[in-house]
C-alpha cells in the first residue's frame, strides 16, 4: 500500500516540476501538485524548500557537480560516524518516523551510488552542455542531481534515503530518454538506447530479487526466467 501511495505522490510532483518552469499562476499549481502529493505520503513534503532553492544550485560546470558530489559524501560518512544518536533522536518523534530508524541494510558508497554519479556526469555531457535542451531538461537535471546530493546525505538511514530516493527515478528515466532524442549521431543514439535497455532489466531484476517481491509474487516465481538465470 506504501508502494501506491508513493507512486501517485510521484505523479503529482512530476506536474510539480513541469510548473516550476512556468509563470504566472503555475508556481501555485506546482505548490497545489506538492500539497496533494504530501496527502499520499508525507515525504513529498520535501519537495517545498526544494524547489524554493532550485534556481540557486549552479551547475556552470562539471567541477561544480563533482564538487556537490564530494561533499555530500563528506557528510554521508560524518553522518554514519554519528547515526546511533542521529537515530535515537528520530525516534523521540514517535512510532511514524521510527520506520525510518531501522538499519536493516549496509550504508556508505555502494555500486548503484556510483552508477547513478556516472548517469549523472552523461546527463551533463549530452543534455545540459547540449544547445538544444530545453528549460525543463535542466530542472529536470537539477533535480536528479539533488535527489543523489539527498541520497547520499541520508545514506545513514538506507530506508528513509531509498524512499527519497524513489521521487528521483522519474527524473532518472525522463533524463535518459531525452538523452537519446538530444543526441544528433546515430551511433550515440543505438549506444545509448542499448544501455538504457540493459539498465532497465538490471534495475527490474534487482526488483524481483527482492524479499518483499518475492513474498508476494510467488505464483509468477517458478515461471519468470528472470529467477533461472
Amino acid at each position: 500500500m506504501g508502494v501506491i501511495r508513493q507512486g501517485i505522490a510521484i505523479g503529482f510532483i512530476g506536474l510539480a516540476s513541469v510548473c516550476f518552469n512556468q509563470t504566472g499562476r503555475s508556481k501555485w499549481k506546482m505548490l497545489l501538485f506538492i500539497v496533494a502529493a504530501s496527502f499520499f505520503h508525507v515525504s513529498a513534503i520535501i519537495f517545498i524548500p526544494l524547489f524554493y532553492v532550485l534556481n540557486r544550485v549552479s551547475i556552470s560546470s562539471i567541477k561544480v557537480i563533482l564538487m556537490y558530489l564530494l561533499i555530500s559524501l563528506f557528510f554521508m560518512y560524518l553522518f554514519i560516524y554519528l547515526s546511533e544518536s542521529l537515530r535515537g533522536l528520530i525516534l523521540l518523534y514517535g512510532q511514524k518516523f521510527s520506520v525510518y530508524a531501522v538499519n536493516e541494510h549496509s550504508a556508505g558508497l555502494t555500486i548503484g551510488v556510483i552508477l547513478k554519479s556516472m548517469l549523472l556526469i552523461l546527463f551533463y555531457y549530452f543534455i545540459v552542455s547540449n544547445k538544444r535542451s530545453t528549460c525543463l531538461d535542466i530542472t529536470f537535471f537539477k533535480l536528479y542531481m539533488v535527489g543523489i546530493i539527498l541520497f547520499l546525505v541520508f545514506n545513514f538511514f538506507p530506508i528513509f534515503s531509498a524512499r527519497i530516493g524513489n521521487y528521483f527515478k522519474i527524473f532518472e528515466v525522463v533524463l535518459i530518454c531525452r538523452m537519446i532524442t538530444l543526441s544528433i549521431s546515430h551511433v550515440n543514439k543505438i549506444l545509448f538506447l542499448t544501455l538504457s535497455i540493459v539498465w532497465a532489466y538490471l534495475q527490474f531484476y534487482q526488483f524481483l530479487s527482492m524479499q518483499l517481491v518475492e513474498k508476494y509474487y510467488i505464483p509468477y516465481k517458478y515461471n519468470n526466467f528472470l529467477y533461472n538465470l
